[in-house]
């Protein structure tokens, strides 16, 4: 109760917003991200959004050996887990807009995003998961890319809010 009315301040109330059009990402995920990134437009690419979170494999490599290993688990753990938590039930889902709350709106350049997003990752994870992969790590897949997603959800809620 406390994170819900916390995430409806102003401060945070558009970021939490638009993340939540994300399947996966109820208000306290979204909240927690919001927070977590504080100011989008710190990371220069997706890829250094994954490693700040932890999502990427180690790697061991020397010369023409290659050695990759498990996720580094280095960052920020709180969110890595949260997410990783509303990924669990992604094999339940139905492809198709996530029905947004409307007390909860978001501007349509967001609807958008997050619409490409929801379709991409759930087609990700189905295939990972048609393909053999095992569910934990298709699940750690999708998070990764998730991530991305809602770097780019949040970026455009600054640009949005900058120039209003």
């Amino acid at each position: 109760a406390l994170v819900a009315e916390e995430a409806g301040k102003p401060r945070w109330k558009p970021y939490v917003d638009a993340l939540t059009r994300l399947k996966g990402v109820d208000v306290q995920t979204a909240f927690l991200a919001a927070a977590e990134f504080g100011d989008f437009s710190r990371f220069a690419s997706g890829r250094k959004v994954s490693c700040w979170i932890g999502a990427v494999p180690s790697e061991s490599s020397s010369g023409p050996r290659e050695s990759r290993g498990g996720i580094t688990k280095d960052g920020n753990s709180h969110l890595r887990r949260a997410l990783v938590e509303g990924c669990c039930s992604l094999g339940s889902r139905v492809r198709g807009p996530k029905r947004g709350d409307p007390a909860r709106p978001a501007s349509a350049a967001v609807e958008r995003i997050a619409a490409a997003g929801n379709e991409r990752l759930l087609g990700r994870y189905g295939h990972l998961v048609g393909a053999g992969v095992h569910a934990n790590k298709a699940r750690m897949a999708v998070v990764r890319e998730m991530v991305r997603w809602i770097w780019v959800i949040g970026l455009q809620v600054q640009s949005e809010l900058a120039a209003a």
